[in-house]
């Protein structure tokens, strides 16, 4: 028998852009997965796990995810049926995993992202462009997002700056 058996999909606008074309998901949940919060924070990379609340924040392509007890949460859905197969993805994990629960350990770590300035710091800062960003401030902040890679930076890449290379991957980029 699944942990989770039926889901209820609510559409939203993000409350900062009401006119936005692009919608939240809130998936509200028929069963309580806080037991499976840990099995399943041990499956993803990068994950962000708070035992206490409880909630796992994970991100997966362009979207953003945040499992609570019984809410699963999904920005960046462009409509209705793009939801339902996010949300519906995310169920068939949460129960696959609870099924092989007892063949898994349970994690409790929490990823903890590197501060902008704190990835700034290694790059290069020659500010050229070559990454596609304005700046390296810029470059910093969408490596901290998960939304660029390391190798986007070419002078990053070269020779002059092994350490400073093997320091942001050392911080988990």
């Amino acid at each position: 028998m699944s942990l989770v058996e039926e889901y209820e999909i609510e559409l939203s606008t993000p409350e900062c852009d009401l006119e936005s074309a692009i919608y939240k998901a809130t998936a509200a949940l028929s069963a309580d997965v806080s037991d499976a919060l840990p099995y399943l924070n041990s499956t993803l990379e990068k994950a962000e796990f708070i035992p206490g609340i409880p909630v796992l924040v994970w991100t997966e392509g362009s979207h953003k995810y945040a499992l609570r007890a019984r809410e699963l949460a999904i920005s960046n859905v462009d409509d209705r049926a793009q939801a339902q197969k996010l949300a519906g993805a995310v169920v068939r994990r949460i129960n696959s995993v609870w099924d092989k629960r007892d063949e898994m350990e349970p994690s409790y770590a929490s990823y903890v992202r590197p501060k902008v300035l704190d990835i700034l710091k290694q790059l290069p800062l020659t500010n050229c462009r070559e990454c596609g960003l304005a700046t390296c401030m810029a470059f910093a902040d969408a490596l901290s997002k998960d939304k660029t890679e390391l190798e986007e930076c070419p002078p990053l890449c070269g020779d002059e700056c092994t350490d400073k290379l093997q320091a942001l991957r050392d911080m988990g980029l």
